[in-house]
C-alpha cells in the first residue's frame, strides 16, 4: 500500500470517528432540548461525508499513475481540509456563531483555507487516476 493511501484511510477514520463522537454530543444535547445546534450537526455531517471522501480517495490514489510525492502532497492536502471542514463548523458550534459569513470569524477563515486544500487535492489525484486509464 503506498504512503498516500495510508494517510488517505488514517483521515478517512479519524474523520469516521469525529462523526461518532459529535453523534454523541448530538444525542445528550437531544435528551434535553428539541433541536441540535446547526453548526454541531454540519460537524457531524460532514465528518461522515469526508470521511467517505477520503477512503474512497484512497482506492483512486492507488489508481493514480503520478509520483508519490503528487500523490502524498494531494492526500495531505485533503486530509488537512477534511480536519479544518470538521474545525471550523466545531469551533462555530462552540463560539455561538449563527452565520460564519456574517461573523466573519475563524470559521470563515478556516473555511477559506479548507476549499483550495480540497479543490487542490482533488484535481491532483483526478490527473492521476485519468492519466492512468
Amino acid at each position: 500500500m503506498e504512503t498516500a493511501q495510508e494517510v488517505l484511510i488514517a483521515g478517512g477514520m479519524l474523520m469516521l470517528v469525529l462523526g461518532l463522537v459529535t453523534g454523541n454530543i448530538m444525542a445528550m444535547i437531544r435528551m434535553k432540548e428539541p433541536t441540535v445546534p446547526r453548526y454541531l450537526s454540519l460537524a457531524h455531517e460532514g465528518c461522515y461525508l469526508q470521511g467517505a471522501m477520503l477512503l474512497g480517495l484512497a482506492v483512486a490514489a492507488g489508481l493514480s499513475d503520478l509520483s508519490s510525492g503528487w500523490e502524498n502532497a494531494a492526500a495531505w492536502m485533503l486530509v488537512v481540509g477534511a480536519v479544518l471542514l470538521f474545525t471550523k463548523d466545531f469551533l462555530n458550534w462552540r463560539l455561538g456563531v449563527e452565520d460564519e459569513f456574517a461573523s466573519k470569524g475563524i470559521g470563515l477563515t478556516l473555511g477559506f483555507l479548507m476549499g483550495p486544500l480540497h479543490t487542490i487535492g482533488v484535481i491532483i489525484l483526478t490527473v492521476g487516476v485519468f492519466g492512468a486509464l
